[in-house]
């Protein structure tokens, strides 16, 4: 998970919950730190797709002066 997120790549974060899911004992899944990296894993994609759309407008707006 922490190369997921130095990368800052979804596919690998998911791939990584993916292993984690599968393999780890239940009460890992209630540990802070893992819920923290989530969240922020969680936040860092909504941030990415706030900017996309923001490129995306501001194409549109540029193309329609």
């Amino acid at each position: 998970m922490d190369g997921s997120l130095a990368l800052k790549s979804k596919k690998r974060f998911d791939e990584a919950v993916t292993i984690y899911q599968r393999n780890v004992p239940e009460q890992w899944h209630h540990e802070t730190a893992i819920k923290q990296i989530v969240e922020h894993m969680a936040l860092a994609e909504v941030e990415d797709q706030a900017k996309e759309l923001q490129a995306r407008y501001l194409a549109f707006a540029i193309k329609h002066q």
